[in-house]
């Protein structure tokens, strides 16, 4: 696991506990470049971490592509997927509003792109998307 927080990292390990036994956690940015080789998670899983890096959502998801050899799975807020309340939303807080632009100039494959059912927060809605990595010839 890995929060740029490591406050978060601590109240994760309070609440799950023994759960998390086994479980490496770092302190890191997913934005800055990681020391992993490519490909060495079977999926990379991010929520609601890239709507506030709106300035350097492309930068992100590069790198969680480097990273998954199978799958990039992300519940965040896409602005497309979202109503006008949710939209006007992610405009005043300055959230991330190009998720999908940033995806598809990458040309990365999109397996699934929905909004989820259940919404913790009605102006900050929930999608979740899902880029698949395809296998190098």
């Amino acid at each position: 696991g890995m929060d740029i927080s490591d406050e978060r990292i601590k109240v994760a390990k309070a609440h799950y506990g023994e759960m998390l036994d086994g479980v490496e956690f770092s302190v890191a940015s997913i934005t800055e470049g990681l020391d992993y080789r490519d490909n060495v998670f079977d999926v990379v899983f991010s929520m609601h971490c890239l709507e506030q890096i709106a300035y350097e959502t492309r930068d992100a998801v590069r790198e969680m592509y480097r990273l998954a050899s199978k799958f990039v799975v992300m519940i965040e807020p896409v602005f497309e997927n979202g109503n006008a309340v949710q939209r006007l939303y992610l405009i005043s807080v300055d959230y991330c509003r190009i998720l999908l632009k940033c995806v598809e100039q990458l040309g990365y494959k999109t397996v699934e792109n929905r909004s989820l059912e259940v919404q913790v927060s009605p102006s900050n809605q929930s999608t979740l998307l899902v880029l698949e990595k395809e296998k190098p010839d």
